[in-house]
């Protein structure tokens, strides 16, 4: 029988997306001896973030940033979720610290004091208000095996979705079988390089800290199973 799970942002791996080119920023490969199939009957979830490394900012105190992107503002029955939408790291501290204000007009965050802060480099991570970002399965040869992304859509559309409210689940548009070493890819199309693991800017960092969410629904089997069950269900017909 299958195994029922979800494909989250450890299993990807970082690639690096090309500015302003529909590009793929983070990719999962099947395992050569499993095959995966890809559920669009069970609800995905999705938040895209980048990320940026700022020198000399006082952390001691309240401190802002002004980040280098368009912001997608998160907000649940109308309140904005500060801190679901970015997160600051002091490189010397090794300290995070949640958004508590966002400034629209100046594409600002406010983050709290850090305990030990000082005038330090800080790195933020936050939710991307701009581009477009496409769900699409490959071959093991990279060649684009649909022209119709799994997903496919505004990344500020689907950043600002609450999709833990039933109205904006997302959904794969059809399920689809990976299996020989296929490649399930992120691509999206910005102005910014995309960072879902903060990780993959700031290597020693001990844990992911970004804000970006993924999970998408599948059920797995070893390829040898298949096979076997495939038999059973011959004879059975016979």
């Amino acid at each position: 029988m299958p195994t029922r799970t979800t494909l989250n942002i450890d299993r990807f791996e970082h690639i690096g997306n090309i500015l302003q080119q529909l590009s793929v920023a983070y990719r999962f490969t099947c395992e050569k001896s499993f095959v995966y199939r890809l559920l669009a009957d069970k609800p995905a979830i999705m938040k895209i973030t980048t990320g940026e490394t700022h020198a000399s900012v006082d952390t001691s105190v309240d401190f802002d940033v002004q980040a280098n992107y368009s912001v997608a503002v998160f907000k649940r029955e109308d309140e904005i979720l500060y801190g679901k939408m970015a997160v600051a790291y002091d490189h010397t501290t090794h300290t995070i610290s949640k958004a508590v204000a966002f400034n629209e007009s100046t594409n600002t965050f406010t983050f709290s004091a850090i305990a030990g802060g000082g005038v330090h480099d800080v790195s933020i991570f936050y939710l991307l208000g701009e581009g477009i970002v496409r769900i699409q399965v490959a071959s093991s040869g990279s060649n684009i095996i649909s022209n119709r992304g799994l997903i496919e859509g505004s990344i500020e559309h689907i950043n600002i979705k609450d999709q833990l409210n039933v109205q904006d689940l997302l959904y794969l548009k059809e399920s689809v079988e990976l299996k020989d070493s296929m490649k399930l890819e992120i691509a999206v199309e910005t102005k910014a390089p995309i960072y879902l693991d903060s990780r993959d800017l700031v290597s020693s960092m001990p844990h992911n800290i970004s804000p970006a969410i993924l999970g998408i629904p599948v059920e797995y089997m070893r390829s040898t199973d298949v096979v076997g069950a495939q038999a059973l269900d011959k004879q059975t017909n016979k």
